[in-house]
């Protein structure tokens, strides 16, 4: 079996099945195989309903915790249908403690739990009315339990709705039981150095564990090698060698502060060292290569904008690129406004290109760029359409994203043009390791928020202060400003007791009955759909927006004062400090609520709690983790890998640097590792597909 095969051909996927892993974006044997579990599950030694009652009085705090209960079935499970849904109920019994387990829209378990039969249920317990009280637990045949569950890692994967977690499980396991053929690509000395299994054992491990150790070693390999192919692939482009003369040479007068002064405040300290070490660079004799990191809130689009205003000026045509099209409108709407506040309107264009706009809108776009020598140019990945043809592209700026400044520099380049590259991210990434991902780029940084800014207060609470947190939503409303409420999924599933997107903004229609106006934003809409939404949203049209965490990169809505983030410890730190960054960006005080239940998470998710210094929030918690926690805690957010993150993986990181270096020297070409030389090429192309180029 071929990576490059269809899912089809994987034993026991059907068509129904098949189009179910496209919601997940898996469409061949190699996706699926790099669709790693989110986290692992270690499914204890059995204890008796006994055992688990007396801990659960003698310590509260266990509520949260899943436990493995063996009992007896004194009779076959009841269902109840209600309004909304059925509810599946069974009895136990141990002495004299009385045993509940109770499922919702469970009816089949009616045929599968048998009356005397002992089983093992899998869940989370509380003391109800005297009766151990074990809530949508996983059920188990003793026998099976103790021979392929007890002691083990069980992997827990991404599921999208009619998906379950068995014929993902099994798919994989059919995967491997075949002929499979995964080329090993690492060099045999750097796999000798760092004693990396090998990548058919790694992805295995992944899927599979043995040992906790065994999975530890695969994610350390994986993330390796996507920071060696990830640095190798700029290392390899030979354009971005040394330092290149600057063709666009921008020079400003003492007229150019007054569009500064033109400003209703005053740049920060930062902000003000920040545009001066980039103009310095746009003068300088050499190209541009810079980095901008900025916590949220810091104002790094002011630098941006005076940079480019600066290019324009000098008759040269500027460039910005976003990550997303709601982010691509809004600053196209910021620039006008900006210019039209400056009395250039009319003397320098702004112009919008995105996906989503009308065979005609692109095409006057295109006429325009072609035409506007010293046009700001303001899209998404639509910027490198082989259509857009640019007069004088002098400067770019890149939002977000690592991965933008890489590729994007040799499509620009592959193009003709040369410009001057600006990176700006809200990421807190150390120097060292910045200096790594970045390519040597120079880097500036702005650590001082606006004046204006007050700081977000924060609280940790469990999913019992969810009607505290309805009166709090309904408070603020009430007050003319706006909420987010943040969930990790978009769609309800039966196998997780993760709130989505869609059982929030269902309960919140419930509560507020129509009293407030209520949006739901989600990756799986389209572009179109997104923007409107947006769009209403930034108009106060929409007071609460239910929303995953395509919101977390830069959309601006000062109004909004608060943020609800449900399953809080599903997220790593310095994306949840991102998320936060949506509100606090007024001059009213605004809240932040992180809701979870989880008694591990709460005093990690306590340091958001002590600081709003996203490198300070970074530091702390990379300080707190080891290298197990793996899954579902991103330190970094997206940065545009699929597994590897620069602050857990650091040393890995340092690793694949150390590593390209030396294969620069001794194979500067990948004339002796051809396996290598063949996997770098698939990994460009795809980089290239992904930024439609």
């Amino acid at each position: 079996m071929k990576l490059d095969a269809k899912i089809d051909t994987i034993k026991g996927v059907g068509k129904k099945t098949e189009e179910l892993f496209h919601n997940l974006g898996v469409y061949t044997v190699g996706d699926m195989l790099l669709n790693f579990p989110r986290e692992y599950k270690l499914y204890p030694h059995p204890a008796s309903p006994a055992e688990v009652y007396n801990a659960l009085q003698s310590n509260p705090a266990m509520l949260r915790k899943e436990w493995a209960v063996e009992a007896k079935a004194i009779k076959a499970p009841v269902v109840r249908s209600g309004r909304r849904t059925s509810v599946t109920i069974l009895s136990f019994k141990q002495g004299l403690l009385d045993i509940e387990a109770i499922w919702f829209r469970s009816e089949y378990l009616r045929s599968v739990i048998k009356s005397g039969h002992r089983y093992i249920l899998f869940g989370k317990c509380e003391i109800d009315h005297n009766k151990l009280k074990i809530t949508q637990p996983r059920v188990f045949e003793t026998d099976a339990y103790q021979r392929s569950f007890e002691n083990r890692l069980i992997p827990v994967y991404r599921l999208t709705k009619g998906l379950k977690q068995n014929q993902i499980i099994k798919a994989i396991q059919n995967i491997f039981e075949n002929d499979l053929e995964i080329p090993e690509w690492l060099p045999d000395e750097i796999m000798k150095e760092y004693h990396f299994p090998q990548r058919n054992e790694a992805i295995y491990q992944m899927h599979f564990p043995d040992l906790e150790e065994k999975n530890i070693a695969a994610q350390k390999r994986l993330a390796f090698e996507e920071f060696f192919l990830f640095l190798l692939s700029i290392k390899m482009n030979e354009q971005f060698q040394g330092n290149a003369r600057n063709e666009y040479p921008i020079h400003t007068n003492e007229d150019f502060s007054k569009y500064l002064d033109k400003l209703p405040y005053k740049l920060t300290n930062d902000q003000s060292k920040a545009l001066q070490e980039v103009l310095g660079d746009l003068s300088s004799p050499y190209m541009m290569q810079r980095l901008l990191e900025g916590d949220v809130g810091s104002g790094k689009t002011m630098i941006a904008f005076f940079s480019m205003l600066a290019v324009s000026l000098n008759e040269y045509q500027t460039a910005l690129m976003a990550p997303t099209e709601v982010l691509a409108r809004q600053h196209y709407l910021t620039y006008r406004k900006l210019l039209d506040d400056f009395g250039l309107g009319l003397q320098i264009p702004v112009i919008l290109l995105v996906g989503s706009m009308t065979a005609k809108e692109k095409k006057e776009a295109y006429a325009q760029i072609e035409h506007s020598k010293n046009a700001m140019v303001i899209g998404t990945h639509a910027l490198f359409q082989e259509k857009v043809q640019y007069q004088t592209l002098a400067y770019v700026v890149t939002d977000e994203q690592h991965r933008f400044g890489v590729r994007q520099r040799e499509a620009f380049m592959e193009k003709g043009y040369h410009p001057h590259i600006l990176v700006m991210s809200a990421t807190p990434i150390p120097r060292t390791l910045a200096l790594i991902l970045y390519n040597n780029m120079n880097i500036s940084r702005i650590l001082e928020k606006p004046a204006n800014r007050l700081p977000i207060k924060n609280c940790v609470v469990g999913e019992s202060y969810l009607p505290a947190a309805y009166k709090f939503i309904s408070e603020q409303v009430c007050a003319g400003h706006q909420c987010y409420v943040i969930c990790p999924m978009i769609e309800e599933n039966e196998e997780s007791d993760i709130r989505s997107v869609e059982e929030a903004y269902r309960m919140l229609q419930e509560q507020f009955q129509g009293a407030i106006s209520i949006g739901m934003l989600h990756g799986n809409l389209k572009a179109d759909e997104k923007n409107a939404i947006m769009m209403a949203f930034e108009k106060n049209e929409i007071s609460v927006l239910v929303s995953t965490t395509v919101v977390e990169v830069g959309v601006d809505v000062p109004n909004a004062t608060a943020m609800v983030v449900f399953n809080a410890e599903r997220f790593g730190l310095a994306q949840l400090h991102q998320l936060r960054g949506r509100i606090g960006r007024g001059d009213a005080q605004s809240f932040c609520v992180f809701v979870s239940d989880s008694e591990s998470a709460k005093e990690r998710l306590e340091i958001l709690n002590k600081s709003n210094d996203g490198f300070e929030i970074a530091q702390e918690d990379l300080k707190r983790r080891g290298p197990g926690d793996f899954f579902g805690e991103r330190q970094s957010g997206d940065m545009g890998f699929g597994l590897a993150d620069p602050y857990r993986d650091s040393d890995m990181l340092k690793a694949a640097s150390k590593s390209v270096e030396e294969l620069q020297k001794t194979d500067p070409k990948l004339l002796v590792h051809n396996e290598l030389q063949k996997r770098l090429e698939e990994y460009r192309e795809h980089l290239a597909e992904n930024l439609n180029i």
